[in-house]
C-alpha cells in the first residue's frame, strides 16, 4: 500500500483548518453587520460602521491569506506560528493579530447564538407586555431599547476583548504558586525538599529569550533543591532550541535540573538536539 505524501497531507490539513476558520469569519462578519443594523444609526453612520467592519476584517485576515498561500507553496508545519528564518520581525505581529482575532471570532461564533436567543426572548416578552404597558412613558421605552442595543454591541465586542486580554495582558503576568505536598512516611532527609516546576515554555514567536530569562531568574531566587522542566520546551521548530537553552541553562538547583520532553518537542523533531544541549548544560533529560 502506497504511503501518503507527507507534504500533501500537511498541505491538506492546513487547508482544512483554513477553510474552517474562513467559515467562522463569514459567520462573524454577517453577525456583526446584523448587530450594526439593529443600532439607531443614521444612514451615514451606518455606512461608516459597515466600511470600518470591512476594513477590520480584511486587515485581520491577512495572516489567514498568507497561511493559505504557504499551505499551497511550502507548508512547514500544521501550526500557524512557524515563521521562516529571518521573518520573525513581521511574522510575530501578524501572528498576534491572527490569534487574537481568530480566538475572538471562535468565541463570538459560540456565544452569539445564545446572545441573539436571549435578545429574541426579551423582544417576545416585551411584545406580550406591550398591551398592559400602554401607560408607560415613551422616554423609558426609548431608554430600554437603547440599553438592549448597547448590550448587543457589548456582547459582540466581549469575545475579542477577552482574546486580546489573554494574548497581551494575562500572558505577561508572572505568577508564582507555592504548594506544600504532604507525603506519608516520607524519609526525614527529604522533609522540606523544594521542587520548582516550569512547564510548557514553548520557546518561539510568543516566548522570547528575554522572557524565558525572566522566569529563570524567578526560579533561581527560590533556591530550589530540584528544578523540573515538564515538556514542550519549543513551540514548533528546532531552531527555537538555541534561545531556550541559552536562557534555561542559567537555572541552578542543589540536586539538579531534570527535564521531560513534550509533544511539541517531538513533532518539531527537536529530541536529539535537546538531548545534546541538556548534556552540555549538565541537566538530566529523562526518557521513557
Amino acid at each position: 500500500m502506497a504511503l501518503l505524501n507527507p507534504a500533501l497531507t500537511l498541505s491538506a490539513g492546513r487547508l482544512v483548518v483554513a477553510g474552517l476558520l474562513f467559515l467562522v469569519q463569514l459567520y462573524v462578519n454577517r453577525a456583526v453587520r446584523r448587530v450594526i443594523r439593529l443600532q439607531t444609526f443614521d444612514a451615514r453612520r451606518e455606512r461608516l460602521a459597515m466600511v470600518t467592519v470591512k476594513i477590520i476584517f480584511v486587515l485581520a485576515n491577512i495572516p489567514l491569506a498568507l497561511f493559505i498561500v504557504e499551505s499551497i507553496i511550502s507548508p512547514r508545519s500544521l501550526l500557524l506560528y512557524n515563521p521562516p528564518p529571518g521573518a520573525e520581525w513581521i511574522s510575530k505581529p501578524l501572528a498576534y493579530v491572527f490569534f487574537i482575532w481568530n480566538v475572538g471570532s471562535i468565541l463570538f461564533a459560540l456565544l452569539a447564538p445564545l446572545t441573539m436567543a436571549v435578545f429574541a426572548a426579551v423582544q417576545v416578552f416585551r411584545r406580550k407586555r406591550k398591551a398592559g404597558d400602554a401607560g408607560e412613558s415613551s422616554e423609558f421605552d426609548l431608554s430600554r431599547r437603547r440599553f438592549v442595543r448597547m448590550a448587543l454591541m457589548a456582547a459582540a465586542a466581549m469575545p475579542f476583548a477577552v482574546s486580546l486580554y489573554g494574548a497581551v495582558a494575562a500572558r505577561s503576568r508572572r505568577v508564582l504558586e507555592r504548594v506544600t505536598i504532604p507525603i506519608r512516611e516520607l524519609p526525614p532527609q527529604l522533609d522540606g525538599l523544594t521542587i520548582v516546576q516550569m512547564s510548557d515554555i514553548h520557546s518561539g514567536v510568543f516566548m522570547t529569550e528575554s522572557q524565558m530569562s525572566g522566569y529563570v531568574a524567578m526560579a533561581n531566587e527560590l533556591k530550589p533543591d530540584i528544578v523540573a522542566l515538564t515538556g514542550d520546551f519549543v513551540a514548533s521548530s528546532s531552531r527555537d532550541v538555541a534561545p531556550f537553552m541559552r536562557a534555561i541553562s542559567k537555572l541552578t538547583a542543589r540536586i539538579g535540573v531534570f527535564g521531560w520532553l513534550g509533544n511539541h518537542d517531538m513533532y518539531s523533531q527537536s529530541e536529539r538536539l535537546l538531548e545534546c544541549e541538556f548534556d552540555e548544560a549538565a541537566f538530566k533529560l529523562l526518557r521513557n
